[in-house]
């Protein structure tokens, strides 16, 4: 039965990956860290980067508790002189309502960043194009993390030394993520990160530089990167967020929308 079908299971699965993911930035250096108030994740990376330290909204918080946390949150970051952001999935927190959480963001200083759009696939249907070839390969030693981050860098606009801080890091891939690289010719073109946490394999991290984009290389990646994922693991639904400019191809892929989410982050 399709995963549409249950989309409170759905948008749980998503949370509960996202938040899995997010936690391995807290990872990345050695002042990071991660800890739980009232089932409100806080990550800090220890990194000078507002979409890398994060506060997770639990799911069914009410307004009170969710003000009350990001009161702590802020609290923190302000102490520790990072900026910081607040993720949510949007279906998971409809006791609040969309425009109390932009009421509640405004409060502690966050604006509106990011709107992605959650997706979920019991499986991936086949390609309907001859995808590029490329060599798939392990973010599993210093040499393809440095190119994974390189990649990162180039195609989401993180600085670089922000992206080398996180992904050219061996802890932070320790802590649960797998990182892949397409590379054309020895040249890295294509990267995404896989997570398997909350009953699902998350996708994270899809890019490719712009040079060698609208070839097939990040739908390419995907599917290597879920695959390899699914054969160490008993999960076989498999989760991400989605761009307004991914939806088309993730939605040919088999996906199907779930909660938004959104993502609020400081001055």
């Amino acid at each position: 039965m399709s995963a549409s079908m249950f989309p409170l299971d759905a948008n749980r699965a998503l949370s509960r990956n996202l938040t899995f993911a997010m936690s391995a930035y807290s990872a990345s250096t050695p002042c990071g860290r991660r800890f739980d108030i009232s089932g409100f994740t806080l990550v800090d990376s220890g990194l000078e980067y507002g979409a890398f330290n994060s506060a997770i909204l639990p799911e069914g918080a009410r307004l009170q508790e969710a003000d009350a946390r990001l009161g702590e949150a802020s609290r923190y970051f302000r102490s520790v002189g990072r900026p910081w952001g607040f993720w949510v999935c949007d279906d998971l927190a409809s006791e609040i309502g969309r425009p109390s959480l932009h009421r509640l963001a405004t409060r502690h200083r966050l604006m509106l960043s990011d709107e992605h759009q959650g997706m979920i696939a019991d499986r991936l249907t086949p390609p309907r194009r001859v995808l590029p070839e490329a060599d798939f390969v392990a973010a599993d030693d210093p040499s393809t993390q440095q190119d994974f981050a390189d990649v990162c860098a180039h195609v989401f606009a993180v600085p670089r030394d922000v992206a080398f801080g996180v992904y050219a890091s061996a802890s932070y891939w320790r802590a649960g993520l797998r990182g892949w690289v397409a590379y054309q010719r020895r040249r890295p073109v294509a990267i995404a990160a896989t997570a398997s946490a909350g009953g699902v394999i998350g996708v994270y991290s899809v890019g490719t530089i712009p040079s060698c984009q609208h070839r097939g290389y990040g739908e390419a990646i995907t599917r290597y990167a879920v695959q390899a994922a699914s054969h160490t693991t008993a999960r076989t639904q498999i989760i991400l967020q989605s761009t307004p400019a991914g939806f088309p191809l993730y939605r040919r892929m088999g996906f199907v929308p779930v909660s938004p989410v959104s993502v609020y982050l400081s001055g």
